[in-house]
């Protein structure tokens, strides 16, 4: 649009010229300016409206680091329309929003793949697409909008756990020893030979059309431990020299831990009060966990509720022999009391201290080592760590690491 109006200018001046001098040579200038601007301003309102675009997402739902697919697709609806135009993706994410220049030839669908990335978690908007119309001199650039803004959400990053232990509460269906069950459930450990009296639903017909026999599928028991997840999100204690990344380690520490134990077929809950307040109570299934995903995507360190308070709430929802996991950066051992109940209570714990350091330290935090010395398993992690490699045991002896770290068979298709 600066072009088209400096050339309005300079028309109107060559129009003044024409009228005062008379020359012929500023009259034709004035025309040839003229119609220039009004052919530029025809053509880009054709074009924006003669083309036909579209964008599909494949999900509105991603992890922290993975970017976020999209296609456009554009198309001419008339035959003299050539020549390029410009669409770029519209988000709140602190990112460069991405876009492309497509070419408008013949009359198929062009389709451009765009990647949106997305480097932290958190609730976002998508959209519309803009799409940039400009005639050929450049003297004109509209704008339109396609479709309308959504919400994206960006998962926290779910990382493997190799070495972190969570004590069962030694309910029937836990831990490495697979408990044969009398019923058909939804966990097969094994295969066998088909013997009289085996029910027609045990029968993998897979496993008997590669063995050439009849196959059956030996059930366990399914796990009926209720595990919870508390993830502290005070706004006091997630503050320290790492800045965010005290609170981004300890969402994706309970993220993973979530993660982990409900692929695994246990009941899991949360439990964070931030920004927003979330109690989910422990279910089963890839639904259940994907809105505990959606909850830690979307809380933050913002809350005033204190662990020790957390943890009496958390009393009031759990039964007996509930494991727990709680994930806190606080360095205040005040709520040591709360896990001396939940001990009482026949409740197993298992405690992961984020270090409020990047780096870690010569020695865990005293708080961990209090935990460990109650005989809760007890695990620090320095902020913005690898959770993978840079989970530390404090205090577990090898004697429990060996009984419930043990691998587990694999399971039957």
């Amino acid at each position: 649009m600066r072009r088209a109006r400096v050339l309005l200018i300079i028309t109107l001046v060559v129009l003044v010229y024409a009228l005062a001098t008379g020359f012929p040579v500023f009259l034709r200038m004035f025309y040839i300016f003229g119609l220039l601007l009004v052919f530029s301003l025809l053509w880009v309102m054709v074009m924006a409206r003669g083309i036909s675009v579209g964008v599909s997402r494949t999900s509105l739902r991603t992890s922290a680091g993975q970017p976020l697919h999209e296609t456009v697709s554009a198309r001419r609806r008339h035959s003299f329309l050539h020549g390029l135009v410009e669409v770029q993706e519209q988000t709140d994410m602190p990112v460069k929003a991405p876009g492309a220049v497509i070419g408008l030839e013949g009359f198929e669908d062009v389709k451009v793949d765009l990647e949106v990335p997305c480097p932290q978690r958190g609730l976002y908007k998508i959209g519309p697409l803009k799409l940039y119309v400009s005639d050929p001199f450049g003297l004109y650039r509209l704008q339109r909008s396609i479709g309308q803004a959504q919400r994206m959400i960006v998962h926290p990053v779910a990382s493997e756990l190799p070495n972190f232990l969570l004590l069962p509460a030694d309910l029937p269906g836990e831990g490495p020893v697979h408990i044969r069950s009398q019923h058909v459930t939804t966990s097969a450990f094994t295969l066998r030979d088909y013997v009289n009296g085996d029910s027609l639903n045990a029968i993998s017909w897979k496993a008997t059309a590669r063995h050439g026999r009849i196959m059956v599928k030996e059930f366990e028991m399914e796990p009926s431990n209720s595990i919870w997840v508390v993830a502290d999100m005070e706004k006091k204690a997630n503050s320290g020299p790492a800045g965010r990344d005290i609170e981004e380690s300890v969402v994706n520490m309970a993220a993973s831990i979530c993660t982990r134990y409900a692929d695994r077929g246990y009941p899991v809950g949360l439990l964070a009060h931030g920004s927003e307040r979330f109690s989910i109570t422990p279910q089963r299934g890839p639904d259940h966990l994907l809105r505990i995903m959606d909850a830690l995507a979307e809380v933050r360190a913002t809350g005033n509720t204190r662990l020790f308070n957390l943890i009496a709430e958390l009393s009031t929802k759990i039964g007996r022999y509930s494991s727990v996991a709680i994930v806190t950066p606080s360095i205040d051992d005040e709520w040591l009391h709360s896990v001396r109940h939940l001990m009482q209570r026949k409740s197993r714990i298992t405690v992961v201290v984020v270090e409020s350091e990047r780096e870690a330290a010569p020695a865990p935090p005293a708080v961990a080592v209090r935990v460990a010395a109650l005989g809760v398993p007890s695990y620090t992690i320095p902020a913005a760590a690898n959770l993978t490699t840079g989970l530390v045991a404090v205090g577990m002896t090898s004697r429990a690491h060996d009984r419930f770290m043990a691998p587990i068979g694999a399971r039957a298709s």
